[in-house]
């Protein structure tokens, strides 16, 4: 347990800010925890928390660490949360059961981008120590189908991550037995032992499906197969400490983003989508320890990449440059919906973020799936439409557990009228539109949002009662009447909503 512990815990104090971090080294005992770099600290703090290292009497000596607003009990209730779960998972708790679908299967599939693991390291990953795990090998990989069963041609499969794999990754053959014991499907990710055979790797046990512990005396629903219903359930994005963005502020308290949200960022050229983007990013990935953030980059520039691979893990960003041919970039962006698929139906929550849905759609236009539809303006095929639509349609908040919030950028006003079109389709199908102003963007004036052109569908079950009445009043009153400018002012000096909404009813 001690292994999955110090593994679970780091990552859940990596989203915290070095600040936050400081303050609670030291309420646990660490010795000069205002000198230390964040990852030492995290590793002393641990250490405490485990034993390893007796904590340190608090010194009165030097300036004292700056403790507003800081709450240990949040901190170590989120602590002991992994701790339990780490105890279920040593105690062999079955966490999700399968069921063998009679359904057209491939002969074969295969780990992609499978990577050797040290022994009885779980990598992220929560599952049952096997006693025998000294003599093998673990492997973790995303499942991905051989093109009509053959190995010849698994090194011929475009690779997703070009910085971290390359075309000497170890492949790994899943029999067709395991396929269908596990009904194993493309988009899971497994862990499994594995043995040589001939020229190949061959899995010979599944450990893992998705980070669950499988058992195949239970049902698997599929994601297509269960209903959906309208978001109930916010995705923080500021709370004044870790996260202080002004334009995360903004977004939290007046144009919430909830689980299963389908989101359109819609702006005109050079109006801060991307940034937007970016930010959003980082602060969901802080905020959020249980949400999956996902990041879709489309034809972009390597600089732009940089930006994002600073603020999210590498196996979460997926991209393409503009040196990329379109198949390859529709690749990327249609295993990403079947990885996120597959997380949501194990009851996971993920969050895409699609920079942008224009790119995708020119590059889904130049490929042969496009052709033999419709013509219309621009260009554009009606079948690169629908593919469009049915890509954005896909995230949603399941019934059950799990949903996929797809928030993703749309040009408009560019002149083209292949970007006024995607606009107006994605628009439609769309339950959350962030629209962007120009004339913010030349004033300086950040975030750029038009609060009155955005909306929300069924936002009444984001906010509550008090919050439904101020924005109500916002919408109705205030801003008809003073305007943004005035509005932003008093949000962005109030300390809390409670006291931004008091101003504001105050006029």
């Amino acid at each position: 347990m001690t292994t999955l512990f110090k593994s679970e815990s780091n990552r859940y104090l990596g989203t915290l800010g070095i600040g936050l971090l400081r303050s609670y080294g030291r309420y646990v005992g660490v010795p000069q925890s205002t000198e230390k770099k964040k990852q030492v600290l995290i590793d002393e703090i641990i250490s405490v928390l485990i034993g390893e290292v007796p904590p340190t009497p608090r010194s009165k000596r030097g300036a004292p660490v700056r403790d507003d607003g800081f709450n240990p009990a949040q901190i170590n209730s989120e602590l002991e949360s992994i701790r339990q779960k780490c105890i279920e998972v040593v105690q062999g708790v079955p966490y999700m059961k399968r069921e063998v679908k009679q359904q057209e299967m491939p002969s074969s599939m295969r780990i992609d981008y499978a990577e050797a693991m040290p022994k009885r390291e779980d990598d992220g990953a929560l599952y049952v120590q096997d006693p025998n795990a000294e003599d093998h090998d673990i492997y973790k990989g995303y499942i991905r189908p051989m093109y009509k069963g053959q190995l010849s041609t698994v090194s011929r499969v475009p690779y997703l991550f070009p910085l971290t794999c390359t075309d000497t990754g170890e492949k790994i053959i899943v029999p067709i037995e395991l396929i269908h014991a596990y009904d194993l499907h493309e988009g899971d990710v497994i862990t499994c032992h594995a043995q040589q055979n001939n020229l190949a790797l061959i899995a010979e046990e599944i450990l893992t499906i998705n980070n669950l512990v499988p058992d195949p005396d239970k049902k698997r629903t599929h994601f297509d197969q269960q209903g959906a219903c309208y978001p109930s359930k916010r995705i923080a994005l500021f709370d004044g400490q870790t996260v202080s963005s002004q334009d995360m502020k903004y977004l939290q308290w007046l144009l919430p983003i909830g689980k299963g949200q389908r989101g359109c960022i819609v702006s005109p050229p050079k109006a801060g989508k991307t940034t937007l983007l970016l930010e959003i990013a980082q602060a969901a990935y802080r905020l959020n320890y249980h949400l999956h953030v996902f990041c879709l980059l489309i034809d972009q520039s390597p600089e732009a990449v940089g930006k994002f691979r600073k603020i999210i893990p590498v196996e979460n960003l997926l991209y393409t440059t503009y040196e990329d041919a379109p198949e390859r970039q529709v690749f990327v962006a249609d295993f990403l919906l079947q990885r996120a698929k597959s997380l949501a139906e194990s009851g996971n929550d993920v969050l895409i973020l699609v920079d942008s849905f224009n790119a995708l759609a020119r590059a889904f236009n130049e490929t042969e799936e496009s052709a033999g539809g419709k013509v219309l303006v621009g260009g554009i095929e009606s079948k690169t439409i629908h593919y469009l639509k049915k890509y954005f349609g896909a995230a949603r908040c399941l019934e059950g557990e799990g949903s996929i919030t797809m928030l993703g950028a749309v040009s408009n006003g560019t002149g083209n009228p292949a970007d006024d079109l995607i606009c107006s389709e994605l628009s439609m199908i769309g339950n959350l539109e962030i629209r962007l102003n120009e004339d913010f963007a030349v004033k300086r004036i950040y975030p750029t949002i038009d609060l009155l052109q955005s909306r929300t569908q069924q936002s009444e079950l984001l906010f509550d009662r008090e919050e439904s009445k101020t924005d109500l009043f916002l919408r109705g009153k205030y801003l008809p009447k003073y305007g943004e400018e005035p509005m932003r002012k008093l949000l962005f000096d109030a300390e809390s909503y409670q006291q931004f909404a008091a101003q504001i009813k105050k006029l």
